[in-house]
């Protein structure tokens, strides 16, 4: 499930325009074999094929480091080699690059490798070391020619296993390829087949998967990629970089999240998720409404079923934790701990549900569309919709002035303003903030990064008021939860760790006066 952000921003690349791929969990593929689409569009009958794949690398894993797999395919006495790479000039994480060869028996010939550029790569990533055998792969194929009116797919499945040593890894993995017709035709065949299927987006490969299977290492959390655009790019050239690179960051943490070994997954996930809500409300009036308000209303699904387990990842990590190591004699703090882990715990079962869900699975799919596709030109032209092809550089100023000017107006007399305002402006802050990055790559560096972190040091200060909230909030709950055993020394600790948690954030709220007067006196980097 997980994908690398990357950082360059281009138009869907030609194969990306003509495949789409996908997973189908195991009980889904006699329902996608069955499915009475595929029955009415089939053309003749399926073919399926059995083969195997041996992947080589060096023993350090210098190709795997490289991003490249080098592989030798096998049909009965029939040998392919393949070398596949992402698309490094592109940095589309959707993208493959291959180069085939016929060889006469299962032993690797990089001198075969047809393309210049992949063969150059491999030669430098090998160093001259030699290449061993790393995993295997076992597949069944099925390839089915589907064409209905003036579009034709190739549908081909593969189901099998990886094996590395004695680790096994169940494959169900699904690719459209469309052979001709209109490209927004892929994406309509897979949301109508995700209908009756379980569907997802799929931007691991197998050789990237069969490798984390071989090493053990499990897919850690990223943060988003920089995005370059062109010196003179459109405000729909920033508006595409910034879905992909939102996209592309959810998609990257979703295993991580899933997993919850690591806080950092569902907090990346998180950002995926407001970057993409804060680009669909910067940009709102140019977009198509009911597709801007139906992807706004599932992306605000998706952080609503996160928000809790991030709310106690923070709770246990930045205060209970380290209370309970301070006073480790204390009985009631580590009743409220343990039962706050348990929270912890029953929240990301949660985020499992959610990110297991066939609607998270289209939240993917529909937004993958609405970016290859750039779905949002399907609407009347009018004054705001021609802005998305104005140069960028001037609209975006003027949409940060708004948000900035905003944000002015609610921080005016702060440090006498009540703390239900001070959420406000933190609210508005953090707005402004998604949108001023967003942007910062049509403007000079040290001008965006200066303004930045004055942004990022007064929602620091201002955030500590949320956690404070969501603090008291869990310490309500762990009470509730406790029932008739919450005696005087569970709520003797639920209070000191409330007052703890006050001090701390009154300690920062000393700072935020002048740090409010820092940034309103500054000139903004748009304005500069």
């Amino acid at each position: 499930m997980s994908g690398r952000t990357s950082g360059r921003v281009v138009d869907p690349p030609a194969s990306q325009a003509q495949q789409l791929h996908l997973s189908v969990t195991p009980g889904g593929v006699a329902r996608l074999q069955s499915h009475p689409l595929l029955r009415a569009l089939s053309q003749g009958r399926p073919r399926t094929l059995a083969f195997s794949c041996v992947a080589f690398d060096t023993a350090e894993r210098d190709l795997a480091h490289a991003g490249l797999v080098l592989r030798i395919r096998s049909v009965g006495r029939s040998f392919a080699q393949c070398v596949e790479g992402r698309e490094q000039a592109e940095g589309d994480p959707f993208a493959r690059r291959s180069s085939e060869a016929t060889l006469r028996e299962v032993r690797p010939a990089p001198e075969r490798i047809a393309d210049p550029a992949l063969r150059a790569r491999l030669e430098a990533a090998l160093a001259g070391k030699p290449l061993l055998p790393v995993f295997e792969v076992v597949v069944r194929r099925t390839r089915r020619l589907l064409e209905e009116e003036d579009e034709t797919v190739e549908l081909v499945l593969d189901v099998g296993e990886v094996h590395a040593g004695d680790r096994r890894l169940p494959l169900h993995d699904l690719r459209l390829d469309l052979r001709r017709g209109a490209t927004a035709y892929l994406h309509r065949l897979a949301l109508e087949l995700q209908e009756e299927v379980p569907l997802r987006l799929q931007t691991a490969s197998v050789w990237s998967r069969a490798e984390s299977l071989a090493t053990g290492e499990r897919p850690a959390p990223r943060k988003a990629g920089a995005l370059v655009l062109p010196g003179r790019a459109t405000v729909e050239e920033l508006l595409a970089g910034l879905v992909r690179s939102g996209l592309e960051q959810v998609l990257a943490n979703e295993v991580p999240a899933w997993e919850g070994n690591d806080p950092e997954g569902v907090h990346q996930l998180r950002v995926g998720v407001r970057r993409l809500r804060s680009t669909l409300a910067l940009f709102g009036r140019m977009l198509p409404e009911r597709d801007n308000e139906r992807l706004k209303e599932e992306l605000r699904w998706l952080g609503a079923a996160t928000g809790p387990a991030r709310d106690l990842d923070v709770f246990l990590e930045d205060l209970i934790e380290p209370l309970t190591r301070r006073f480790p004699d204390d009985p009631g703090l580590k009743r409220l701990r343990d039962e706050a882990r348990e929270l912890r715990e029953e929240s990301y079962a949660h985020v499992r549900a959610a990110l297991d869900s066939p609607r998270h699975a289209r939240l993917g799919l529909l937004l993958h569309r609405w970016w290859a596709e750039r779905s949002w030109r399907d609407q009347r032209l009018s004054a705001e919709s021609a802005r998305l092809f104005a140069p960028a550089g001037r609209e975006v100023a003027d949409l940060l002035g708004r948000r900035h000017r905003q944000a002015l107006r609610l921080g005016r007399n702060l440090a006498a303003r009540p703390v239900s305002e001070k959420h406000a402006l933190r609210i508005q802050l953090k707005k402004l903030r998604y949108a001023a990055d967003a942007a910062r790559t049509l403007f000079p560096r040290k001008r965006t990064d200066r303004y930045l972190a004055r942004l990022a040091d007064l929602q620091d200060v201002l955030g500590h008021l949320n956690d404070l909230a969501a603090a008291e909030q869990i310490l309500a709950r762990v009470i509730e939860r406790l029932g008739p055993e919450a005696g005087p020394s569970h709520h003797h600790a639920a209070g000191f760790v409330a007052g703890w948690a006050a001090a701390g954030a009154e300690r920062r709220l000393r700072r935020l006066d002048r740090q409010w007067k820092a940034f309103a006196a500054a000139t903004p980097f748009w304005a500069e």
